[in-house]
C-alpha cells in the first residue's frame, strides 16, 4: 500500500512539472499577446464547461488509461499554444486544458483517496495540495528566464517535451483497475456540501482569473512573474502540513478550518483593496498562506461527508466548476463595468467568508471527532492487465 501510494505521489509531482513550466504562464502569454479581459474570461468559461461535460460523460474506463490520455491532451495543448496566436487557437486550448484536467484529476483523486489512510484525510489532503507549491518554488523561475531569452514558443515546446516524463511514468504503473462513473447518481450523494463546494469554486473562478491579471499590471516580464509565482508557492507550504496533522490528531476540523477560511476571505478582500505594489505583494503572500491552510480542510470536509472516493471526487469537481463559472462571470463583468478586476476580488472574499457560516449551519461536525471515514472499493473492478 505504501509503495503504491508513493507511486501516486510521484505521478502528481511529474504532472506538476509541465503544468508549472508551461500552463502557469498561459495568462501572461494571453496578456502580452493582447487578448482582452472578455476574451480571457471566455477562455475560462470554455475551460470549465469542458470539464463538466467530460466528467458527465466519462462512463467506464481503465483508470490509468484516462490518466495517460490526459498527458496526450496536455501535449496537444502546448503544441497549439506554440503556433501563431489567434482567438480560435486560444479557445481550442481552453477545450484541451479542460479535457486534460478532467481526465487527470478525477481518476487520480479517486485512486489517491482510495489508498490513503481512512483516519488521516486532512493530512492526505495537505500532502495533495503541497505538491504544486513545492514545484512552484523552482520551476517558474526557470520558465521566466526561458520566456525572456527565447520566447513563449520555446517555453511551450519545452513544456510539451516535459509532459513526456509523466506520460512515460503513468504507462509503467501496473494498474488494472476500472473506473465506473455515473455523474447523475453521484450528485445525489453530495447533499449537505453542495453549497460549500460551489462557494469554494466561486472564489477560485474569480481569484484565479483576477490575481494573475492584476499582477501583470505591475510586472510583465517572464522572469519577474516567475519569481512572483515562486514567492506564492513558498508561502504556506510548510504550515499546511502542520495544521492538517494537528486536525487529524484532534479530530476537530472546525477548530482549524474556521479561522483559516476567515483569514483567507479577509486576505482576498485586502488584495482587492490594495493600491501600491507593496500592498499587493503583501496581500498576495498572506492570501497564499491562508488559502494553502484552508484548501486541504475544504477537501477533507467533502471526503469526510461523502464516504465513497468516486462519489466525493466527481461531486467535488462538478460543483467546483459550476462555482468557477459564476466566479469567472463575476470577474469578467467587473472588468467590463468598472475597468478593473479588483472589485471581483472583494466580492470573492465576501463570498468566501460565507463558507464559514454555511459550514457551521450544516452542523457536519457536531462532535469533536468527525464520523469515521469508511472508504469502499465499489468504483473499482480490479483485474490484472
Amino acid at each position: 500500500m505504501k509503495s503504491r501510494l508513493m507511486e501516486v505521489y510521484i505521478l502528481q509531482a511529474l504532472y506538476a512539472l509541465p503544468i508549472t513550466l508551461g500552463w502557469s504562464f498561459v495568462l501572461l502569454y494571453a496578456f502580452n499577446v493582447g487578448f482582452s479581459y472578455r476574451e480571457i474570461g471566455l477562455f475560462y468559461i470554455i475551460h470549465y464547461l469542458t470539464v463538466i461535460f467530460v466528467i458527465k460523460n466519462l462512463g467506464t474506463h481503465r483508470t490509468f488509461s484516462l490518466i495517460t490520455a490526459s498527458f496526450i491532451c496536455m501535449m496537444a495543448g502546448f503544441l497549439v499554444l506554440s503556433e501563431t496566436p489567434s482567438p480560435a487557437r486560444f479557445y481550442l486550448t481552453a477545450i484541451i486544458v479542460g479535457t486534460t484536467a478532467a481526465l487527470f484529476w478525477i481518476p487520480y483523486n479517486i485512486t489517491y483517496f482510495g489508498l490513503a489512510d481512512k483516519n488521516a484525510t486532512a493530512i492526505r489532503s495537505g500532502l495533495l495540495f503541497l505538491v504544486f507549491p513545492a514545484v512552484n518554488t523552482i520551476i517558474p523561475m526557470i520558465s521566466g528566464v526561458v520566456i525572456d531569452s527565447l520566447g513563449f514558443r520555446i517555453l511551450f515546446l519545452a513544456a510539451m517535451a516535459a509532459a513526456l516524463i509523466p506520460l512515460w511514468y503513468a504507462r509503467r504503473i501496473r494498474d488494472g483497475s476500472i473506473l465506473r462513473l455515473d455523474a447523475s447518481k453521484t450528485i445525489k450523494t453530495a447533499a449537505g456540501v453542495r453549497t460549500l463546494m460551489a462557494i469554494e469554486g466561486f472564489w477560485q473562478g474569480a481569484a484565479w482569473m483576477s490575481l494573475p491579471l492584476i499582477t501583470f499590471t505591475y510586472m510583465q516580464s517572464g522572469s519577474k512573474y516567475g519569481f512572483f509565482l515562486a514567492y506564492m508557492g513558498i508561502a504556506g507550504a510548510i504550515s499546511v502540513l502542520t495544521l492538517c496533522n494537528m486536525s487529524d490528531r484532534t479530530g476537530n476540523r472546525m477548530r482549524f478550518i474556521m479561522p483559516s477560511a476567515i483569514l483567507a476571505g479577509l486576505a482576498t478582500i485586502g488584495a482587492g483593496l490594495s493600491d501600491t505594489f507593496l500592498q499587493w505583494m503583501t496581500a498576495n503572500g498572506l492570501l497564499s498562506l491562508f488559502m494553502a491552510m484552508t484548501a486541504p480542510f475544504t477537501l477533507s470536509v467533502i471526503v469526510d461527508r461523502i464516504k465513497h472516493p468516486a462519489d466525493s471526487m466527481v461531486s467535488r469537481e462538478l460543483f467546483l466548476n459550476a462555482g468557477r463559472l459564476a466566479g469567472v462571470a463575476t470577474a469578467t463583468a467587473s472588468a467590463e463595468l468598472s475597468g478593473s478586476l479588483r472589485p471581483a476580488l472583494v466580492i470573492a472574499g465576501v463570498v468566501f467568508l460565507l463558507y464559514t457560516l454555511v459550514l457551521k449551519s450544516k452542523k457536519l461536525y457536531p462532535k469533536s471527532m468527525p464520523d469515521k471515514i469508511v472508504l469502499s472499493d465499489e468504483a473499482y473492478d480490479y483485474k490484472e492487465v
